[in-house]
């Protein structure tokens, strides 16, 4: 039995070695071995020399003809259209163009992988006329903003991009979805009162008066002051006490937040301001994010 232990130990190593050999031998066979290495200080030219009279330039060259995929990807994805060259079209767009249509942020967007922080930049041009556009539009936009979540990763906590993911969803009267990135928000980045309230009406709009009632009152609990959700908890409180009495008008009807708009503006002191349509009271306007939470980025942020 040791006998067989010491010849199988024997095998392995003979196999271990010849393994070896082989991969030496295919190292070598890759390996650049008529390009000799840098050497210090430079040619008449002023380009780098090689030893060998190889000048850095040339050098490339038959690199290149060594390996023709990785230069073939490296002329693809960094001297056709690299990464500054992105960041100056994102830029002009964002900056130079007085009001970029919704279109030409979809083309960004797609050209970016729905790139969370393109989303982000851009939220109130997609928050303010994704209502008003067509559904080819749209349904970029729905197929696209998954990718902008399954993207992002929480580094910077005042961009809250689950929040205006929320808003965007709401903006189109996704009411599950909306919640649902409302909830997520106030999970990664912590509790606001606009954020409860929110989900209060993604409550209300769905059909649940008693959990919009509890979002509502969680939203006071956190901020006494606001003035939004104590008008929306009466609302709601009326709307389950005319249910609840007989022959009067029940929940439904008119009071429901479906009807109402279908797109938030940007965030102002005191509270939103939007479009709104079908002459639906501004009351029923979605609240857009507090100031803390998006403000817009300094340029500093997008260089």
């Amino acid at each position: 039995q040791e006998q067989l232990q010491e010849q199988l130990q024997e095998q392995l190593q003979e196999q271990a070695a010849a393994a070896e050999l082989k991969m030496e031998d295919a190292h070598k066979a890759r390996a650049p071995s008529h390009l000799p290495p840098l050497v210090a200080g430079g040619s008449d030219n002023g380009s780098v020399a090689w030893e060998g009279g190889l000048t850095l330039d040339e050098t490339d060259a038959a690199r290149a003809l060594m390996w023709p995929h990785l230069a073939q990807s490296f002329k693809d994805e960094m001297e056709q259209f690299g990464p500054n060259d992105f960041f100056v079209m994102q830029k002009a767009l964002k900056e130079d163009a007085p009001s970029p249509t919704l279109k030409s942020v979809v083309a960004l967007l797609k050209l970016s992988d729905w790139d969370p922080d393109v989303f982000y930049k851009f939220r109130d041009v997609i928050l303010n006329q994704v209502p008003t556009n067509g559904l080819k539009l749209r349904n970029d936009l729905c197929r696209g903003v998954p990718r902008v979540w399954a993207n992002h990763f929480t580094l910077d906590r005042e961009k809250d991009v689950a929040f205006e993911i929320g808003r965007f969803y709401y903006g189109i009267r996704d009411y599950p979805n909306a919640l649902r990135f409302y909830q997520t928000s106030s999970s990664t980045v912590g509790e606001h009162h606009v954020t409860s309230h929110n989900m209060g009406l993604c409550y209300f709009s769905m059909g649940h008066p008693e959990k919009a009632l509890e979002n509502f009152d969680r939203a006071l609990e956190l901020n006494k002051d606001y003035e939004k959700a104590a008008t929306w908890r009466g609302k709601v409180l009326q709307g389950l006490a005319e249910k609840a009495a007989p022959g009067q008008r029940t929940l439904g009807g008119n009071h429901s937040a479906a009807g109402a708009a279908t797109t938030v503006g940007s965030a102002a002191a005191g509270g939103a301001t939007g479009v709104v349509s079908g002459g639906v009271s501004p009351e029923l306007l979605l609240q857009a994010a507090p100031p803390a939470l998006v403000d817009e980025v300094s340029s500093s942020d997008e260089e």
